[in-house]
């Protein structure tokens, strides 16, 4: 939302993009707030829009919590859950 209403380079962080984010191992936070900070802090600028919206994609249409689609994820590779399913 920041993105958008405020041109504010930001990857905000819903439920769907904080399982990508642990699954990737980029974050080992507990709160989606935690994760936001952390995942923002090593983010380049530059790629926080497209991040941001890719992540919600990724998290809304294949890494979903019960059964994700890994097979047709394309960083599955870099995902010990994508590594153990495919």
């Amino acid at each position: 939302m920041m993105n958008h209403l405020f041109s504010e380079d930001s990857i905000a962080v819903d439920t769907h993009v904080l399982r990508v984010l642990r699954r990737l191992e980029l974050v080992a936070d507990t709160t989606a707030e935690q994760a936001a900070d952390t995942i923002n802090s090593i983010t380049p600028a530059k790629y926080k829009r497209h991040a941001h919206e890719w992540l919600i994609q990724l998290g809304m249409q294949v890494c979903h919590a019960r059964s994700p689609d890994c097979r047709s994820c394309s960083v599955s590779m870099l995902c010990s859950t994508g590594r153990s399913n495919s």
